[in-house]
């Protein structure tokens, strides 16, 4: 993952062993761990510094607070940070403050969008991350999602079976077009397959290897 891969050898080796003492000291699983450590990662990275003090910390929450971020991610941001200063001997405390009544039609912000898609590695990952986003449709409607369900001259998803087996139709951005179709060049499609398959047996994907990709992200 690139906010562990794109660090100094010092931040690297800091990473490991924060990952590890969160296996250890938490008994948490190992994707908990490595969601905790890409986060911290991520701030390792955007402070230049493998020993971020609480003040360098504690401006880094203020600064998503500033720019959008939700209070589900910055919840999950501090833990990450609480723990890491835990595993350096100099913790933090943050207060959990009074979660926001949220827009259901609107959970993440566009930073949190830009940030999120902006971490994929290859189109493929970006137009399901950028569906996702933007169009509100579940896991398990994408999964179902087929080739002929893109329209792309209205900017649309059709949605054939979802919830309560109803069908529907669905708004696209222009942006996640863009990005179905730069999946779609690079990825051989026929128009009766399914949107998304696994990349070894060309399979249909499940809600497992969505929830996978989020969590990298």
């Amino acid at each position: 993952m690139r906010e562990i891969t794109n660090q100094t050898s010092e931040a690297l080796a800091v990473l490991i062993n924060y990952r590890i003492f969160l296996v250890n000291k938490y008994g948490m699983n190992l994707n908990s761990a490595e969601n905790l450590t890409c986060m911290m990662g991520k701030i390792l990275r955007e402070t230049h510094t493998h020993t971020p003090d609480h003040n360098i910390l504690n401006q880094y929450v203020i600064w998503m607070k500033e720019h959008g971020f939700s209070h589900s991610y910055i919840s999950n941001v501090c833990l990450a940070i609480e723990r890491f200063t835990e595993f350096n001997n100099n913790p933090i405390k943050f207060g959990g403050g009074k979660k926001p009544k949220l827009n259901p039609k609107d959970t993440l912000s566009e930073a949190e969008i830009a940030i999120i898609l902006n971490s994929c590695s290859n189109f493929r990952e970006k137009a399901l991350v950028s569906i996702l986003a933007y169009s509100g449709i579940r896991n398990d409607e994408l999964c179902n999602l087929k080739v002929e369900d893109y329209l792309k001259e209205t900017q649309q998803l059709k949605i054939v079976n979802g919830k309560g087996r109803k069908g529907r139709i669905v708004n696209i951005s222009g942006k996640c077009c863009l990005d179905i179709d730069n999946y779609l060049n690079n990825y051989s499609r026929q128009i009766t397959d399914y949107l998304f398959t696994t990349l070894r047996n060309n399979y249909q994907i499940c809600d497992k290897t969505v929830r996978r990709i989020i969590i990298q992200k």
